[in-house]
């Protein structure tokens, strides 16, 4: 990050604390990440050190940080395709959009089954 993104705002790697949350990311409107948690922003935790620097054209951004790094992305194209850059499984115990992430995961694989 340090070299693609100097002059970002906080440290995306968050050191201590995993299973608190460290920054914001807006959710954008319209993407299947807005569908599932309901909300256009959510309290994350942070514990990377790369982030996106180019979308590959299949990909469309559904998350961005407050410093602007593309925090989640969704395919289109895709009946179920959606990757977040922070770790749901370590807030799902208390966090309800975060356990609505992985309910929609067990549905869209249950689907195809």
């Amino acid at each position: 990050l340090p070299s693609e993104y100097p002059a970002f705002l906080y440290s995306h790697n968050q050191t201590e604390h995993e299973f608190e949350r460290a920054h914001s990311v807006t959710v954008l409107p319209d993407t299947p990440l807005s569908a599932i948690v309901g909300t256009d922003h959510l309290n994350v935790n942070s514990l990377h050190h790369q982030a996106i620097l180019r979308l590959a054209p299949s990909l469309r951004p559904c998350a961005i940080s407050e410093d602007g790094l593309t925090e989640g992305v969704f395919r289109p194209d895709l009946p179920f395709f959606l990757a977040v850059q922070w770790h749901p499984e370590r807030l799902s115990h208390w966090d309800g959009k975060s356990q609505a992430l992985f309910d929609a995961f067990v549905r869209a694989a249950s689907a195809r089954a």
